[in-house]
């Protein structure tokens, strides 16, 4: 990529205070998080939805919903670590018949938890004191609704995570002084923690104004220069950018897709194409094996899905 004059933005040094600040207020995250979290003792809210996705992972079974899946394969990754059978009918859980629902409520509370320190090192990433960023980071602890959500069968907390990742990482990125090497890496990871929020939940799209307007405002300067070098540069950051965000959002489908090929709730919702290529449970001949492998493609179905979710 084109080197471009040196930046004047701040560029802090995480010290001493930071490394202490950043224990405890994890540490206190941590505890309000995962504090009583097997109350209450039955199904709450959306857990209904959440929980049986991971059901139909652990069942291979399709299923179905108006998001990408990337949260809900992570937290069926952990609950396969748990050794969750899948028994639990969230459809009808007053109270929750085993304690298995409590490891799977641990997972977007770890990740939920994991917040609160990426807050404080967004704001230190800007350039702004000891004090600003604990203050942020304690608005983000004590946030009731950002606790609830975190502490339930949802995906909103693995999603909280990625998008503050996102903006820790863009932050970092953006307080490095030149447009050399190590701009061009913090570059992709920006893309790929972008790609990673995205594909958690759709709302998370709302992400890309706040890179355009940063990558806008820091090539600013090349105008003085030529017009031309900043289109340029612009060009080639923004696509590069949206491109390693789209093989992000890509991976994670088709990683869904492969590990869904039985039929399930969610079948009757796609087109007759991606019908074709799901696997009745009780016919799992190698034939209707080879009938898959030939059916259409992971890109395919890829963007087949997102225009049907939207839709």
């Amino acid at each position: 990529m084109v080197k471009s004059p040196l930046k004047t933005e701040p560029n802090p040094q995480l010290d001493n205070v930071d490394c202490l600040i950043l224990m405890l207020i994890s540490m206190l995250a941590f505890i309000i998080r995962y504090w009583i979290i097997f109350h209450p003792n039955g199904c709450v809210f959306d857990e209904v939805y959440f929980g049986n996705f991971s059901n139909f992972y652990i069942q291979s079974q399709f299923y179905y919903d108006i998001h990408p899946p990337l949260a809900k394969v992570i937290a069926f990754v952990f609950a396969n670590l748990s050794e969750y059978d899948g028994s639990i009918n969230f459809n009808n859980a007053p109270v929750y018949p085993k304690p298995d629902y409590v490891w799977l409520r641990l997972v977007p509370a770890t990740f939920s938890a994991l917040c609160c320190p990426l807050s404080y090192l967004s704001v230190r990433f800007c350039g702004f004191s000891h004090t600003a960023a604990t203050t942020c980071a304690l608005l983000v602890i004590f946030d009731t609704s950002l606790g609830t959500e975190g502490r339930h069968i949802l995906s909103d907390g693995i999603l909280h995570f990625f998008a503050i990742l996102h903006i820790c990482v863009l932050m970092y990125t953006f307080s490095i002084k030149n447009y050399g090497l190590k701009f061009n890496v913090w570059h992709v990871l920006t893309g790929i923690s972008l790609g990673a929020a995205c594909s958690c939940k759709n709302t998370a799209w709302g992400l890309m104004p706040l890179d355009a307007y940063l990558y806008i405002v820091s090539f600013l300067p090349l105008i003085q220069r030529s017009y031309l070098d900043f289109f340029f540069q612009l060009f080639v950051y923004g696509i590069t950018l949206f491109l390693v965000q789209l093989l992000v959002y890509i991976i994670t489908f088709s990683i869904h897709f492969i590990l869904l090929p039985f039929s399930g709730p969610g079948t009757p919702y796609l087109p007759d194409e991606m019908k074709r290529q799901l696997i009745n449970n009780n016919q799992a001949t190698s034939a209707l094996w080879a009938s898959r492998v030939r059916s259409p493609g992971l890109l395919y179905r890829t963007f087949s899905i997102t225009l049907h979710m939207h839709r």
